[in-house]
């Protein structure tokens, strides 16, 4: 994965956009398509089917799997967890229903601390057992507060109970296949780890950090809220078949218009969230553009009110805007966490262009 593999051109209108990427150190895919035609398809250090961690831009596929599932009657969104899960109803959260997760509305951010989350976060078996002990902190879930790990187990967790199957072959049979995407995992294989990014820190923190994710059992763990693996063009496939109504590029239909329609219906948007401490427009699992007292919201500060995508702690990106007619999926490997302007130039250098078309 050496920087002599940097491939893919940008079309002289688009610029601005290729000075940010290219700015930015380390790996990096972007794909962006408008009006139905890639307009770019860039690999920086790395080829095309390299495949990147998606951090929480995993999160919309566990959201719209638990949406197309309760389509078909397997879920009821609107059940208490603890109906399928009884022991997930100890310690006052008996009245916790899967909206409430996928709302970030469950009460609290994370089972036990950020960093207890993070350290359970490879054992599915000990992260359910946190959750199973945890206590709302938030009264009658008055706030939403992230839950950026606990989110996808307790879904994974909903799921695997309704329908009797693991997750991973829930998620390839129900969304992915259908998708038509084959560079996309829920925990890599060993016959493709080899293909993994490795990410890389820019403090002392983040280098810890970077070392704990590159391990191969963190890279094969099934880990829903964040431990996706794929390539960009995986990802704008993804966002494409939502823009398009649930419809793949074969034109067969995955998911339908209802079900992503109350995927990304604002649950919340003038709220502080809890545990971000900012300001994010929510909807089922994913974040919303439009105007935002956020200074870098996540979706870039000229994003319309139709857009819809997730970020991935500022270092992954995946987001539709229906009114733009414009699709990205943007990967990069270095760990800035607490720098979100980036990723929000790259988003609002592209909405530009396309204002302007």
């Amino acid at each position: 994965m050496g920087p002599e593999r940097t491939t893919g051109a940008f079309p002289a209108e688009l610029a601005a956009t290729e000075r940010l990427v290219r700015s930015r150190p380390g790996a990096a895919q972007l794909v962006v398509i408008h009006d139905g035609e890639t307009v770019v398809d860039y690999a920086q250090h790395v080829d095309h089917d390299a495949l990147f961690w998606a951090w929480s831009a995993s999160k919309p596929y566990i959201a719209i799997l638990a949406h197309h599932l309760a389509e078909q009657g397997v879920l009821d969104l609107d059940q208490p967890v603890a109906a399928l899960w009884p022991t997930f109803g100890a310690h006052g959260k008996a009245h916790i229903t899967t909206r409430d997760v996928l709302h970030h509305r469950s009460g609290f951010a994370s089972a036990r601390t950020d960093l207890g989350d993070m350290l359970s976060m490879t054992s599915w078996r000990r992260s359910i057992r946190n959750i199973e002990r945890a206590r709302p902190r938030l009264t009658g879930a008055s706030q939403p507060a992230y839950q950026f790990l606990a989110f996808g187990f307790i879904l994974g967790e909903v799921i695997q109970r309704a329908t009797g199957s693991s997750l991973r072959d829930v998620l390839d049979t129900e969304l992915l296949r259908p998708i038509g995407v084959s560079d996309t995992f829920l925990g890599l294989n060993e016959d493709v780890l080899d293909r993994a990014v490795p990410m890389r820190g820019s403090t002392l923190r983040t280098h810890i950090a970077a070392a704990a994710l590159n391990h191969s059992v963190t890279r094969s763990a099934i880990i829903p809220s964040a431990g996706l693996s794929l390539t960009a063009r995986d990802l704008a496939v993804f966002y494409l078949m939502l823009a398009a109504g649930g419809v793949n590029t074969r034109g067969a239909h995955v998911v339908s218009p209802q079900t992503i329609a109350a995927a990304t219906t604002a649950s919340h948007r003038n709220q502080v969230d809890a545990w971000a401490r900012e300001h994010i427009a929510w909807a089922s699992g994913f974040q919303l553009g439009g105007p935002s007292p956020n200074p870098y919201p996540p979706l870039g500060t000229a994003s319309s009110p139709s857009s819809f995508g997730h970020n991935g702690s500022n270092v992954t990106l995946g987001w539709t805007d229906p009114s733009r007619r414009l699709t990205v999926a943007y990967l990069t490997s270095t760990i800035r966490a607490d720098n979100p302007q980036h990723i929000t130039a790259v988003a609002d250098s592209l909405s530009a262009h396309y204002d302007a078309t």
